[in-house]
């Protein structure tokens, strides 16, 4: 019958016009008739099923010794239906045979969707291999399938899982698809609509009109408001129904209540920037949200950051200041920054802040910065080497420095000289081609070096390999490199002049020879060489063998060098280098003359015994101790390397060496170190007064005896010396420095020579290198004679006091005058000021004689040279020589100068011996060298402008220092390229870059950078000069921040394969895009995983909470798997980019089977006419003990629409080493062009073990899509062509397809451009938890259409924003609002029309006529006017209106603003106060009512008044029942809690006006629990513990905080053991912070959501209310097709020989009487333990009397939770009240109880519950639960008196 059915189908009887044209188009796709034909296409209406029959797909061989059986005929699905399915005996299935078909076992179920057409493609397989079946194996055929629309119905579902709906009390709250849903498939949503069935105390409204039926497409616009009808009970209720005219849905029931005020967190993300370095705050950064909008939500900051400053922009400021306090809308507009000011680099900063609206004030917050720590790396891949030239440039090569993780530019990088080379001169190339001379303090950078504009030139040539070096700092934007140097090599070259100058080593005091090995100089044309002595060694001489004492001028020659004659001898003195200086002339060429300098290095020797400085009496009290410093043993070395001395103190009956280090143990012995740290003390027994301890002084070469000399007596003070000594004659006033010998007090008190503290009241002393004035100094100070005294005149006195210990002195500092001929120290203080590196002319005022008589020649004899320089006398004009000697005509001179030779900027001195000759006199003078720096310093700090916007630079940013604090010219040597720097910030239109600018002109903040819009960094290059004296080039560099609008879109989720224990986290699996922000900061945020924990690949044992996306695109981040038992695992996570927020979402990991060898199959992304890699990132296998090269692939089916080549050539094989190679390619070349943008393709494949037969997998099928977004840059340009866009800076130009035209692209995929005025929006309609799954979302499109003005010469000039009037009231349209104008049209022509009228009221009258047309002139004469008609069925609430006008062509917008006129409560909302705070003070937030009059005529009147408090006026000691408008605006009236076991409390209340208007209402007060709360993403069937990043009750911490369940659970339970059925219902924040407290989530098919309602009592606090949101997700599970026995060579159980496996055996019958007995056994004894429980429960006290009793009820609250603000008033003050006794007290509860769980199903808890400190209250710790839950024993609280105490 199937055969003959099938013949006559074929023949056409019967069949209509569609089977004719179905087959003529299967005649087309197949040319050749093959056995399977393709005929009727399936119909079923729409989400119904329709099996497949024979007249869909027929079998018909053309031969007739075919014998096929229908089973062996198998069809592939190669391409799987969009709108549906195929089943077999209702499995989903990709296969069946010919005989399931005609069996009508194969069915296609439709999906339900609103799809009319759907298609499937299949692939025919015959177990018999015919030829005739060869052709129909390698074809795809395709059936159609046709579905029939049914109408569905509507569904209207509440998405809100509130019970009840917050709602402002007469206010109204827009109908949203986050409150009811509404879907219809197959309907307009103009057709379908909701209908109101009832309404109580509430009503919808629609444009301002009441209505009671309203249409989707309203809803979708949302145009439907749910408005509160203000009833006393304030609350509503309403109940809707959806219809489409022939069904409706089901009815939805919508709850209302009063909403209340609170300002909740948006974003607190915390900052992070770089050190020194400031950063904007903005509202991606910080923002809280107020619940009442255009609130103004400020910020306090109640502890400031350590390390730097937050900063405000003031209005009418230009510039940042420093503050405590700003409000959220300057956070919006980028007006407050955070600025790094300290030195130090610490990695985080916090501070804390509270925010306030109103009277709310929030809790403390954290607001968190963290610092981008930085590094610089300085390379040198090759060494400097000079070989045989002067001169040579640095390269890269050479040197090269890089900062990291960010890395700055070439420019931004700054090589500062520290110390420059000492042979040669460094210095940069400059445009004009002349070269400038880098110094200390000098810069250059990594660019210059690039550009190769650094050179180092030799100041003179060398004969030989010399070294020389630079010592430098790298200097980035946010961190330095410590000192770094730069070795320099400087080869001869071999024809040049061979010199041979090596350092001389000799030992101290000893003599070493001078030969050619150490001095040698020669020419390819001559050796023999005369040297002459320019300057002489300082600390030895050199001889020749006949005694000859080589002086200044002195020669010697080669052959004295090479026969030995010449030897230096050292004098002995500690120093550790000696040089002298050459000159070298031929004395065959005497111009040819080579300057050189011989080098000696000394050897110090301890050949100096120790010596005492000077006696010192040791004075003590009698029977007392003292420490012995330094001072009372003043014991010296001359030698420079000798080791610390050995004192060895001989025993003594009259005193005790001690130590000053518990258990002060005797000494013998001890060291100068000892005495230095003071840990050596002596101690008078009481013998003797005074007496002698000797002991000996030892060096480790020497050793010396002493006598420490000890006088005893009772405490004193007293005055040694106070006596200066003048010449007289000498002129005045006249400044010297004091010394000991000047000033001295000594006592016998243990007290150091610091704590001898002088203090007078004159200006004549100062103290210090810089010879600050002071008004005390200390005997330490005049020791180290720093201490200096200007003399007035030859017989001053001086009065000073002097301080020991307690006790004071007074002192006479006497000057006298002397004619001394001895020698002594001249004291008038003389300062040379040099800088670093140069020299100075000494004149004759800085040693110049202040006597009158004294007359030349006066000798200048050095004593002391100086340590970092040298004295020079210049006589020729040609050399200069070091001089120890040298007389007053010298300095008339000028010859004498100081020469500075040394990097170090330390202060030197010279002391001399001065003689007199007219006078016979001599005396000493000391000589101090002030070393500066002269260079000019520049400091800059990192400078950050908005994009487009404009900041000054102050010298936060740019500083320039002087010495002299002179004016500083800065001049612009690199100039900016995003922006300009002017002094001119407002003028943009013709704004041009300035050149230089001084530095008064930074300091009068008249120099600005304005941004030219572009993003990114840029610096600025500045120099700074005074005068003739410039510094190197510095940079400031500047951040111009974008512009953070988009946020990040998670593109891809998909489940982890876990094999093994771990799994890398790739972008495959993970993956978000943000177009403008970098990967590097995009952070996912995730919570405690499930099944596992989050490691980095490097660090497996550290457990990390997030991450980035570049951690993922690096393969850094892995997921460790810690439970095989259970193989479903994951973890939330939230994604943000440091603004933008997304999530919560879930991230599913699955354990894979180890035996899985398939570890990538991932999907080829291609482009069309292209070849394309096949990687391992997309297909890998692995074998363990396996290589890649025995891993083969083998294609079974092949692509439709491309081929697989492996190394060029077409193959089905491939090998896993071919993949690692990336020779296995995919190529579409020469295939039919694609006129689609995406074409998907693929190939199935298996893989075998090579040399075995036998698959390791299931067939695995691997996905191509083909599509243009993947064309590369060389083939992009065969479709799209561009030009660049030319505009000059501040203009304009045009882009059109000039620049860019795709239309080759367009015609490639077949697609026609159209030219229209229409456009269109296109809405994406989702779930606000659901924004970033695209498939879950609903596209909505509305049309735009746009219309052409007929008359281009109409100009709307003016036209309002918004236009206010008074509620019934009106207002004129004039000119001067409303204006319109045409070059050639009078006023009275040009006509305005009404498109929409106004909905609230509003209409627009001519007189009093209402008008739709109206002209100019009519608005010009004052004819027309707005008017508002209040309508009585209208709410107060509704404050707006819009009228649409037409003005030729044109339309505008009319808003109109309506004042209200009657009385209304504009404001009302729940009043919310802290948890801990005994008050609250009313303001107008919570109650502000409004009309027309004095704000003091509308009165309040409690008619109900609370039951757990009383209100108080706040200036006062009374109960306030009655209060005004102006007194809560003000804050008089407060509300005091008085029952502090209540957590809220209610009042009712009217408030009326003048007019006697009256409104009734109620508002409700409630306790704001101290806790944050963050949602909770759990597995459905598992348990996820409560951390304290969930609850955080931190605040409560010292209140020992505890938690109630306050209501009942629906998809899971609160436990401390998730693996037993016992629920909690109390817990305490320690079980928290241990981490012991699950919820356990129940079994669910789909998400679901929990609101867990907890209250949270502490010590000494009221409780308080709060809910905790948590998500159960679906557990993830799939089924895999099984694969058979066979292919796995596993033997199948179908053998009957197979043994099978018996649970009891063959004899089983003991095994049953076994396990009777046992159950009979366990019966018994629960039976016995039931009665036990019986017993016990009789005896057991309630847990209602141990819950009742006084002593469990928390106290009333002593003090406030906020301890930190500062006690007031209202915090210091007690309510009381007098009630009943505390036992008969009970809770008020306004919630209702959960229901009690069954005794059957709960279980003992955990025993170690028992250990818990925590727990209040009795029975909690037993190990059976209490009979009642705690929550159903809160009861009601009787009314009391109050009274004020």
């Amino acid at each position: 019958m199937g055969c003959q059915g099938q013949w006559w189908w074929m023949n056409g009887e019967g069949g209509g016009d569609d089977k004719k044209i179905i087959d003529s188009k299967n005649a087309a796709k197949n040319s050749e008739k093959g056995p399977i034909y393709v005929a009727e296409p399936v119909q079923l209406n729409e989400g119904g099923s329709m099996p497949l029959q024979w007249k869909n797909v027929y079998f018909m061989p053309s031969s007739q010794d075919v014998n096929v059986s229908h089973t062996d005929i198998f069809f592939t699905i190669v391409e799987s239906a969009k709108h549906g399915d195929i089943r077999i005996d209702d499995v989903v299935t990709s296969s069946f045979t010919y005989a399931q078909l005609l069996a009508r076992r194969v069915i296609y179920k439709h999906d339900g969707s609103e799809s009319r057409e759907d298609r499937l493609s299949f692939q025919i397989e015959f177990a018999v291999k015919h030829k005739e079946f060869a052709a129909a194996e390698s074809k795809t055929y395709t059936l159609r399938i046709i579905i029939n629309g049914v109408n569905d119905a509507p569904e209207l579902i509440k998405r809100s899982k509130d019970e009840k709906l917050l709602i402002a009390s007469r206010g109204s709250r827009v109908i949203t698809n986050e409150i009811i849903v509404l879907t219809d498939a197959d309907d307009r949503p103009d057709k379908v609509k909701v209908q109101v069935v009832e309404a109580i105390g509430v009503h919808i409204e629609v444009h301002g009109q009441k209505v009671n039926e309203f249409s989707h497409k309203q809803l979708i616009e949302e145009m439907v408001s749910l408005v509160d009808e203000g009833t006393d009970l304030g609350n509503g209720r309403i109940r809707l129904i959806a219809r489409d005219g022939e069904s409706r849905s089901g009815v939805v029931i919508l709850e209302t209540q009063s909403t209340k005020v609170d300002v909740k967190l948006v974003h607190n993300t915390g900052l992070k920037l770089l050190h020194h370095s400031n950063s904007l705050i903005t509202n991606r950064n910080l923002s809280f949200e107020a619940s009442i909008k255009d609130m103004i939500v400020s910020y306090r900051i109640v502890d400031m950051p350590d390390t730097g400053v937050v900063e405000c922009l003031q209005e009418n400021e230009d510039k940042f200041s420093m503050c405590t306090s700003f409000t959220q809308s300057q956070v919006n507009e980028e007006q407050v920054r955070f600025r790094h000011t300290s030195q130090s680099s610490s990695p985080s900063d916090m501070f804390s802040f509270q925010v306030e609206a109103g009277e709310f004030a929030s809790m403390v917050h954290v607001f968190r910065i963290d610092f981008i720590p930085m590094n610089i790396k300085v390379f040198t891949r090759e060494p400097f080497v000079l070989n045989g030239t002067e001169i040579m440039s640095i390269s890269r090569q050479n040197l090269f420095s890089w900062t990291f993780p960010k890395s700055y530019s070439a420019h931004n990088l700054v090589y500062h000289i520290d110390e420059p080379p000492k042979l040669g001169t460094l210095s940069r190339k400059l445009a004009a081609g002349k070269q400038r001379r880098i110094g200390v303090s000098s810069n250059f950078t990594q660019q210059d070096i690039d550009e190769t504009s650094i050179s180092y030139k030799l100041h003179y040539q060398q004969y030989s390999i010399v070294n020389d070096f630079f010592v430098f700092r790298v200097v980035s934007p946010a961190v330095s490199s410590p000192l770094l140097r730069f070795d320099i090599v400087y080869v001869p070259k071999e024809s040049s002049i061979r010199l041979v100058n090596k350092t001389i080593v000799v030992k101290e005091g000893e003599i070493a020879s001078i030969t050619s090995d150490f001095l040698s100089l020669s020419t390819p044309d001559d050796s023999n060489f005369i040297f002459r002595v320019v300057s002489p060694t300082l600390h030895g001489q050199i001889r020749l063998q006949i005694g000859e004492v080589l002086k200044k001028d002195s020669n010697f020659t080669s052959d004295d060098i090479s026969k030995h004659r010449l030897s230096y001898s050292h004098s002995g003195d500690e120093t550790r280098t000696d040089e002298c200086r050459l000159l070298a002339i031929s004395r065959q060429n005497p111009m040819r003359q080579v300057p050189l300098t011989l080098s000696f290095s000394i050897i110090l020797l301890n050949d100096n015994a120790p010596k005492l400085a000077q006696n010192v009496t040791v004075y003590m009290v009698e029977r007392g101790e003292r420490v012995l410093h330094p001072f009372l043993l003043p014991w010296i070395d001359e030698d420079v390397d000798a080791s610390a001395l050995l004192f060895d103190f001989i025993q003594n009956k009259d005193a005790a060496i001690l130590s000053t280090v518990s258990p002060y143990l005797p000494l013998t012995s001890f060291t100068q170190h000892d005495i230095d740290e003071g840990k050596v003390m002596i101690r008078h027994l009481g013998h003797h007064q005074e007496f002698y301890i000797g002991y000996t002084v030892s060096d480790g070469a020497h050793r010396v005896k002493g006598k420490m000399h000890i006088l005893a007596a009772k405490p004193d003070v007293w005055i040694e010396k106070s006596e200066i000594v003048m010449i007289c004659g000498a002129h005045f006033p006249q400044t010297i420095r004091l010394s000991s010998n000047n000033l001295t007090v000594l006592t016998n008190l243990d007290v150091r020579l610091e704590d001898i503290i002088y203090t007078n009241n004159s200006s004549r002393f100062s103290v210090g290198s810089q010879r600050k004035s002071a008004k005390g100094f200390s005997q330490k100070d005049i020791e180290n004679e720093s201490v200096w005294y200007s003399v007035p005149n030859e017989n001053a006195v001086e009065k000073l006091k002097v301080a020991v210990a307690d006790r004071i002195l007074e002192v006479e500092l006497r000057v006298r005058c002397e004619n001394s001929r001895d020698s002594f120290t001249y004291q008038k203080h003389r300062m040379l000021r040099v800088p670093v590196g140069g020299d100075v002319l000494i004149d004759k005022n800085l040693l110049e004689i202040a006597m009158i008589d004294a007359e030349p020649p006066i000798i200048y004899q050095v004593v002391k040279h100086p340590n970092f320089g040298y004295l020079s006398l210049d006589y020729e004009k040609s050399y200069s020589s070091r001089v120890s000697r040298f007389t007053d005509r010298d300095i008339s001179s000028g010859s004498v100068q100081y020469v500075h030779n040394n990097a170090d900027k330390s202060n030197d001195s010279i002391d001399f011996q001065v003689q007199i000759i007219s006078r016979n006199l001599s005396f000493h003078l000391k000589l101090d060298i002030d070393v500066f720096q002269r260079n000019i310093t520049i400091s800059t700090s990192l400078f950050s402008v908005p994009a487009g916007g404009r900041a000054p630079i102050t010298s936060n940013f740019l500083r320039i220092t002087t010495s002299e604090n002179e004016e500083a010219v800065i001049t612009v040597v690199s100039p900016p390229t995003s922006g300009w720097i002017t002094t001119d910030s407002h003028n943009v239109t013709s704004i041009s870059s300035i050149a230089t600018f001084t530095t008064r002109m930074i300091e009068n903040g008249q120099v600005w950078f304005v941004s030219d819009g572009s993003q990114g960094n840029d610096s600025i290059g500045v120099q700074a000069c005074v005068q003739d004296q410039c510094t190197g080039t510095h940079l400031m560099q500047i951040t111009v921040t974008r512009v953070n609008e988009k946020g990040p879109v998670m593109i891809r989720n998909e489940v982890l394969r876990v094999t093994g224990n771990k799994a890398l986290i790739t972008n495959s699996h993970l993956d978000v895009e943000d177009t403008d922000t970098p990967t590097n900061s995009i952070i996912y945020i995730i919570a405690q995983p499930s099944n596992g924990r989050v490691v980095k690949t490097g660090h497996v044992e550290e457990v990390i909470n997030n991450f980035t996306q570049f951690d993922i695109d690096q393969s850094n981040v892995a997921f460790l798997a810690t439970n095989r038992s259970n193989p479903f695992g994951g973890f939330s996570f939230h994604v943000t980019d440091g603004k933008h927020k997304i999530g919560p979402e879930w991230f599913s990991t699955e354990l894979s089977s180890s035996s899985n060898i398939l570890e990538a199959n991932g999907r080829l992304v291609a482009s069309p006419s292209s070849a394309t890699v096949i990687g391992t990132e997309l297909l890998r296998a692995n074998m363990p003990g396996t290589r890649p090269d025995e891993i083969v692939f083998n294609i079974l089916k092949p692509a439709r629409y491309g081929e697989v080549l492996v190394d060029g050539i077409k193959n089905t094989v491939f090998t896993q080493l071919q993949i690692n190679r990336r020779q296995v390619v995919y190529s579409t070349v020469g295939f039919s062009d694609q006129n689609e943008w995406s074409r998907r393709d693929s190939f199935s494949f298996r893989v075998h073990k090579n040399n075995s037969a036998q698959y390791l997998n299931t067939n695995e099928k691997f996905r191509i899509t083909t599509t243009y977004a993947a064309l590369s840059d060389k083939v992009l340009s065969k479709y799209v062509s561009t030009r660049p866009l030319i505009v000059s800076r501040g203009g304009s130009a045009s882009f059109n397809q000039s620049h860019l035209d795709v239309s080759a692209l367009a015609d490639a995929v077949d697609k026609e451009a159209t030219d229209s005025l229409s456009d269109s929006l296109i809405f994406h309609v989702y779930a606000a938890r659901e924004s970033t799954r695209r498939a879950s979302r609903i596209r909505i499109s509305v049309d735009i259409q746009i219309k052409n003005p007929p008359d281009p010469d109409v100009q709307v000039i003016l036209f309002p924003d918004s236009v206010s009037i008074l509620n019934s009231g009106f207002t004129p349209l004039l000119a001067d609002m409303l204006m319109t104008r045409h070059k050639t049209v009078p006023p009275q022509s040009i006509v305005y029309s009404t498109q929409q009228r106004g909905a609230n009221g509003v209409s627009i009258r001519k007189g009093d006529d209402e008008v739709d047309r109206f002209s100019q002139q009519e608005i010009n004469d004052g004819k027309i006017s707005l008017w508002h008609t209040a309508n009585r069925h209208q709410p107060a609430a509704t404050w707006h209106d819009v009228i649409v006008l037409d003005i030729e062509g044109h339309t505008r917008s009319l808003i109109i603003d309506i004042r209200p006129l009657d009385l209304m409560l504009k404001n009302h909302s729940t009043i919310w106060y802290p948890q801990g705070k005994t008050y609250v003070v009313l303001n107008s937030e919570h109650l502000g009512a409004f009309s027309m009059g004095n704000r003091s005529s509308l009165k309040y009147k409690i008619t109900s008044g609370p039951e757990n408090g009383t209100f108080y006026w706040v200036a006062g000691e009374k109960e306030a029942k009655e209060f005004s408008q102006q007194d809560i605006d003000v804050g008089r009236v407060l509300y005091a809690q008085l029952n502090m076991h209540s957590y809220q409390d209610r009042f009712d209340f009217v408030v009326e006006n003048d007019s006697r208007d009256v409104l009734r209402n109620s508002s409700e007060l409630r306790v704001r629990a101290l806790v944050t709360v963050q949602p909770v993403i759990v597995e459905a069937d598992t348990a996820t513990p409560l951390t304290t990043s969930q609850i955080n009750a931190s605040i409560l911490n010292h209140a020992s905080p505890r938690f109630f369940l306050t209501s009942p659970l629906r998809f899971g339970k609160l436990t401390f053991d998730p693996n037993t059925n016992y629920s909690t219902y109390y817990f305490t924040y320690t079980d928290i912070q241990k981490g012991i407290v699950y919820y356990k989530a129940f079994s669910t098919d789909e998400e679901v959501h929990e609101v867990v309602q907890l209250e949270v009592r502490a010590d000494n606090v009221q409780p308080a209310r709060f809910t905790l949101p948590i998500t159960i997700l679906r557990a993830d599970s799939e089924t895999y097709d099984s694969v058979p026995p066979e292919e796995q060579g596993i033997p199948s159980n179908g053998d009957p020989n197979t043994p099978k496996f018996s649970i009891f055996g063959e004899n089983s019958l003991p095994v049953v009487i076994l396990g009777a007995i046992v159950a009979a056994t366990i019966f018994v004894l629960i039976c016995r333990r039931c009665g036990d429980g019986k017993k016990k429960n009789k005896t057991r006290t309630p847990i209602n009397a141990k819950l009742d009793s006084p002593t469990r009820l928390p106290p009333s609250p002593s003090e406030s939770i906020d301890h930190e603000k500062p006690p007031d008033l209202l915090g210091t003050t007690v309510f009381a009240s007098v009630r009943q006794a505390e036992d008969r007290m009970t809770m008020k509860s306004f919630n209702k109880p959960p229901k009690p769980e069954s005794s059957s199903s709960r279980k003992p808890p955990n025993p170690r519950r028992q250990n818990v400190s925590s727990l209040d209250y009795a029975g909690i710790s037993s190990d059976t639960p209490p009979a009642m839950r705690l929550f159903e024993q809160v009861a009601q609280t009787q009314p009391t008196n109050h009274y004020w105490v």
